[in-house]
């Protein structure tokens, strides 16, 4: 028999140290749930691509799951929990926003001659409800005819937004960017309904608009409705009308189309002169008047609801523009003279991590909203950030804020017989290669723990079921 010699010996030699430098690996594999490993391999997912960091909030013995902590990836919607951070330390959970409605013009009978002016101060829940209760109070005043609206607002530096970037939708209120006047979200409201009589569709719109809707190209049809609204309706703005064109199952009933409007710059304008039409007042131009120097006199107020409520509304419903306009305001209270009030925002949010000793230096923050392809962070930073604010004056008010695994906001429709439902309260994100998770939960002896899940790949969404698995780890083993 012939001697093994060193070129025998060399592939065994190599086989060896590869599976040496392989073990760290497969160390951290054999820490997964073996579910949760199948799930990947299933799905053509290498392990590597998820990171989970599920530990008791009090970080003292019992159960814990680290995998990949410190691999920086994108959080898409749980990047919103920054956000709500930044905002709460920088203006506290109370904090609220004013719009005021003025006027400096002559004011005789039910003639203004000149404008009424919003002072806005970038208020991020500007509702077109609460315009109408403005104006409505002008209308009780007594005044009818005006030459117009203005609209003053704070010297909010904003880049330039192009809502298409993201994803080609950029008729869709989620890709809207900040606004120095921010209103109703930059979203209207389609509703569509088809007639009694079976023949037309007949459609509204929420919040009112001053200008008309065209339904002419609009077509009621029978047949099953197998599609989303929005493949079956094209909405248009067109030489000032709003253009509703295509074939509208009648088994549908009634559904919303949700559209952003054609310069969200100038939506509040817009608002303000439907909803004046709305209550009886009349606009004429020729009204105007040179304006003399003169205090304002003020008309009515309105107060925002609190951040905690918006807040609120951003998270359990994941509102991009509340969470880009907070950003911008962020950059606006902290550095007022920056000329980029959202990269302001950024270096604010980064700053107050860092102040916190929460950041390890790999976090991006884009936009404030999620909806990035560059936004990074690790499940161990989310960690950190949860167990802060849970010592914090405000915890109450950022807990409540978190979906109720499987009850309500954006979680539900998730996990509905899970184990945990109803007793975690997380903020979910999504996108083509994006799925993930963050929040607080309770282990089956009432024990509290934060959870952060993270995983990124282009088959990311074959294994949803990754996140109900963890998350059944930890009602199994706490």
């Amino acid at each position: 028999m012939a001697k093994k010699g060193p070129q025998a010996r060399a592939p065994l030699a190599c086989a060896l140290a590869f599976l040496l430098l392989l073990l760290p690996e497969l160390l951290l594999a054999a820490g997964l749930p073996s579910a949760v490993a199948k799930t990947l391999t299933q799905a053509g997912i290498p392990t590597e691509s998820l990171s989970v960091w599920i530990a008791p909030l009090d970080g003292r013995d019992g159960p814990k799951l680290y995998y990949h902590a410190d691999t920086p990836r994108n959080p898409a919607s749980v990047m919103k929990l920054i956000t709500t951070f930044a905002a709460f330390e920088t203006f506290g959970a109370s904090a609220r926003w004013q719009v005021v409605l003025q006027t400096r013009a002559e004011w005789q009978g039910e003639t203004l001659y000149g404008t009424l002016e919003l002072v806005h101060d970038g208020d991020p829940a500007l509702t077109a409800e609460r315009l109408w209760t403005l104006l409505r109070t002008a209308r009780a005043m007594g005044i009818r005819r005006i030459a117009g609206f203005t609209v003053t607002a704070p010297a909010l530096r904003l880049p330039h937004w192009d809502p298409n970037a993201f994803d080609g939708r950029g008729q869709a209120p989620y890709t809207q960017g900040p606004a120095a006047a921010l209103a109703h979200f930059n979203a209207i409201v389609v509703t569509l309904t088809p007639h009694p009589d079976g023949t037309r569709v007949v459609a509204t719109t929420h919040p009112p608009l001053p200008l008309p809707l065209d339904t002419q190209a609009l077509t009621a049809v029978p047949g099953g409705c197998p599609q989303e609204v929005r493949h079956l309706v094209e909405a248009t703005f067109v030489s000032n009308r709003l253009v509703l064109s295509g074939r509208y199952p009648i088994a549908c009933g009634t559904q919303t189309l949700a559209l952003a409007p054609p310069d969200p710059n100038r939506y509040v304008e817009w608002l303000l002169t439907a909803i004046w039409q709305e209550l009886g007042g009349t606009i004429d131009q020729k009204l105007a008047r040179p304006e003399r120097a003169r205090a304002p006199f003020r008309i009515a107020a309105s107060e925002s609801p609190t951040l905690t409520e918006i807040a609120y509304q951003m998270n359990k419903w994941s509102n991009n523009v509340i969470a880009r306009q907070l950003l911008a305001l962020i950059g606006y209270e902290t550095a007022p003279d920056a000329s980029d009030h959202v990269a302001a925002g950024r270096d604010a949010a980064l700053a107050l991590l860092r102040a916190r000793g929460i950041d390890d230096g790999h976090t991006v923050i884009d936009n404030g909203a999620g909806l990035s392809r560059t936004a990074r962070i690790t499940a161990r930073t989310l960690a950190q950030l949860l167990t802060y604010v849970s010592q914090q004056n405000y915890a109450a008010e950022f807990f409540a804020g978190l979906p109720r695994l499987g009850e309500d906001g954006t979680a539900r429709r998730r996990y509905h017989h899970h184990p945990l439902a109803g007793d975690a309260h997380v903020k979910t994100g999504t996108l083509r290669d994006v799925r993930a998770l963050a929040g607080y939960a309770r282990d089956r002896n009432g024990r509290p723990y934060v959870v952060a899940i993270l995983l990124q790949h282009p088959n990311a969404s074959a294994a949803a079921s990754v996140f109900p698995l963890l998350l059944t780890w930890l009602a199994q083993h706490g």
